[in-house]
């Protein structure tokens, strides 16, 4: 269960960031507080690669390489950097850093590795315990809701973007799908508990030639009710918004490293850096 050791997240980080993700009510640790914990998250903190795209470049300059773990955003950068520059990360940074919060206010639960077939361990996930339950919750996907699992039924959840069901699977596995998407298919999680260690030998790996999402700048976030998304591997640059059926998109023509980070209140010069990193002319 949940004894991380090595997050550098204490309880004054922790007020810091209770504030900043704008909980006014921190109710006891149950299922009220892990909904609007998820909910102000992806409301206020993005899945983004900049800031590890920028990461990597200094320290490869700075270094002339990146191993064992250097170039990797632990929970305390990863939070101290969200509320000073508007950063986020993928995803075994960013649930890494939302179990280190989870487990300051009493939570209790585990880091998993999980898959998105046909790769395996490319993706990470929490589980976390409330009253005897177990719930799915992955800001790093991000999935909009915590999911409840059970191993014996098929369970589902409403959200605001989704309506998600996890399938249980053999072998302590479950398929997680959603609706209003193109593609139903999130991930297929592997509950088993990963042991700090291992779990930051591979966040550590992440940054490694395999590394994922070292190679774009990509964006997402909740604004004004909708899935907004910049995604740089995509020509011409454009944002685009999603809720349910409906989408929409603006191309960006003239300094787009200015209009994404306004857009999506990051810190402009890291933008331009993390687009340029990845050889993106503007």
């Amino acid at each position: 269960m949940l004894r991380l050791k090595s997050t550098g997240v204490d309880l004054e980080l922790v007020d810091k960031i209770i504030g900043y993700l704008g909980i006014a009510n921190r109710e006891p640790a149950g299922i009220e507080l892990l909904n609007a914990l998820v909910t102000a998250y992806t409301q206020r903190v993005p899945w983004e690669s900049a800031s590890r795209i920028v990461k990597k470049s200094r320290i490869r300059q700075e270094q002339g390489g990146c191993s064992d773990g250097d170039c990797a955003r632990w929970p305390d950068e990863f939070w101290r950097d969200a509320m000073e520059l508007g950063t986020g990360g993928t995803c075994f940074e960013s649930n890494y850093a939302f179990v280190a919060l989870l487990q300051v206010l009493g939570f209790d639960g585990y880091l998993t590795v999980n898959n998105m077939e046909p790769t395996v361990g490319c993706h990470s996930a929490i589980v976390t315990v409330i009253k005897g339950r177990q719930w799915l919750v992955d800001v790093g996907f991000p999935l909009y809701v915590p999911l409840p699992l059970d191993p014996g039924r098929p369970t589902q959840r409403e959200g605001v973007f989704h309506q998600y069901r996890v399938l249980p699977g053999s072998s302590d596995s479950f398929k997680v799908e959603r609706s209003h998407h193109p593609q139903s298919y999130c991930f297929t999680l592997i509950n088993r508990p990963v042991p700090e260690p291992a779990y930051r030998r591979v966040l550590g790996d992440d940054y490694g030639l395999q590394g994922l999402f070292l190679d774009r700048v990509i964006v997402n976030k909740v604004i004004d009710g909708h899935v907004c998304r910049f995604n740089g591997g995509e020509l011409p640059f454009k944002l685009e918004r999603f809720r349910r059926n409906y989408a929409d998109s603006r191309q960006l023509d003239r300094n787009p490293s200015v209009e994404i980070a306004r857009y999506f209140a990051l810190d402009g010069q890291l933008v331009r850096r993390a687009l340029t990193a990845t050889t993106v002319n503007q």
